[in-house]
This record gives C-alpha cells, sequence and structure tokens, in this order.
C-alpha cells in the first residue's frame, strides 16, 4: 500500500482491497532515466499472510531481506519485532525470536519509509541528486531454513569481521597467497555436536583449481 494505514499491523486489519505485488517491488514505477525529486517518497506498507506448516518442526527459521529503503520496522500479529535504518544492507529477522509460531496463521507487516533522512546514506535530501532511489521492498526476500546446528548469518550475529562464513588472505605474493576461512556455527540442540565444515573455493571466472579443507568444530 503506498501511504500510511492506521492499524495496518494488527491481523484484523481488512487489506482485501490492497493491490497483490511481487518481490522485488518498488512502491511507484518511474522512466529509466528518471532522476531525483521523480519517485514516491514517504511510507509503504505490506502485509503477508502465512502459515508455516508442520514440516518446519524443529527447523530454525529466517526472513531475509536483502534491503528495504529507507527506515523500515517489521511486525508480526501486531508486535513490532524489527527495526532498521538504512536501504542497502539486508534486514534479517528471526521468526524463533520473534515468537512465530508453526502451526497457525500469522500476519508479518512490514512498513517502508523512504522519506528524506540524514542518517544513511546518501544523506541527502532527493532533490538536490541527480538519481532516484526507490522505496519499499525493493529487493527480494527469502525464507531461509535450517537444522538445529546451522551456520549463522552476519547480520545476526553481529560481530566485526564475523560471523557466517568470513573469508579473507592472511598473505598475498607473487609466490603464494594464503586464504583463511573462518565459519561461525550455532547449536540450538540441546545436546553437543561435533560438526565438519566443508569449504571448497575456486578462481573467478571458473576456471584453475579448486581446493577445499574441511575441519570438525564443537558446537
Amino acid at each position: 500500500l503506498q501511504g500510511d494505514a492506521e492499524g495496518a499491523a494488527e491481523v484484523a486489519f481488512d487489506d482485501a482491497s490492497w493491490e497483490v505485488v511481487n518481490l522485488p517491488h518498488t512502491v511507484s514505477l518511474i522512466a529509466a532515466e528518471g532522476s531525483g525529486c521523480r519517485n514516491y517518497q514517504g511510507p509503504a506498507w505490506y502485509r503477508k499472510h502465512v502459515t508455516f506448516g508442520p514440516e518446519f518442526a524443529g527447523k530454525r527459521l529466517f526472513l531475509h531481506f536483502e534491503a528495504i529503503m529507507g527506515r523500515c520496522e517489521i511486525f508480526v500479529d501486531g508486535r513490532s519485532v524489527c527495526k532498521h535504518t538504512g536501504g542497502y544492507l539486508p534486514v534479517v529477522l528471526d521468526l524463533q525470536e520473534a515468537g512465530v509460531p508453526t502451526g497457525r496463521p500469522v500476519v508479518i507487516a512490514v512498513r517502508a519509509d523512504n522519506s528524506d533522512d540524514g542518517s544513511y546514506p546518501p544523506g541527502k535530501p532527493e532533490d538536490v541528486l541527480d538519481f532516484t532511489y526507490h522505496g519499499g521492498i525493493y529487493r527480494d526476500c527469502w525464507l531461509v531454513s535450517t537444522g538445529e546446528t546451522y551456520i549463522t548469518d552476519p547480520n545476526l550475529v553481529d560481530h566485526v569481521a564475523g560471523g557466517g562464513i568470513f573469508v579473507h588472505s592472511e598473505e598475498v605474493s607473487a609466490a603464494r597467497a594464503v586464504v583463511v576461512v573462518e565459519t561461525d556455527v550455532r547449536n540450538d540442540a540441546p545436546k553437543a555436536r561435533t560438526v565438519t565444515a566443508d569449504t571448497r573455493l575456486g578462481l573467478a571466472g571458473g576456471g584453475g583449481r579448486e581446493g577445499g579443507r574441511g575441519g570438525s568444530v564443537p558446537a
């Protein structure tokens, strides 16, 4: 919905007249050469009625929004569970921590607002820019399902240079390069587990050699 709507986060809100859209989505369409101050700026609402069936019991579930432009707030059955500022980084919601159950319907609502805001890039009012930035959930959103032991999402772990799979080089010369792979594993099972991480790296373009080294780590 383009614009604001009082009560749009609530379960009982009537959204029958809302347009059905697919993600990624922009609040308004403009010409390809459109520049600043030509697109819609302001709030926009999205609502999703969904039931996570018994096949997800015992799983960890995450919603991974690749980006939501501007300031956003996510609600589950009317409860605010996540806020994010900035339109170019992912927004990840842990559905278990957000209290989303399996086996019964829930309503997930997102309020996005791409109004001028100097607290995140580009930081300037749009009327002084030579490009436009669209509003809404303008990149894809993914449902990620894992077991009780899983590789974390770096956006949720929020460790500097850590979380998820972090690849970096400690030594690079004409003779050789040393690549370090750090994998952050979390175990939500009631018992300790030992897991094996198998990492495979390939040269850009798909050519050359490929190698991998597994390692067992307690989780």
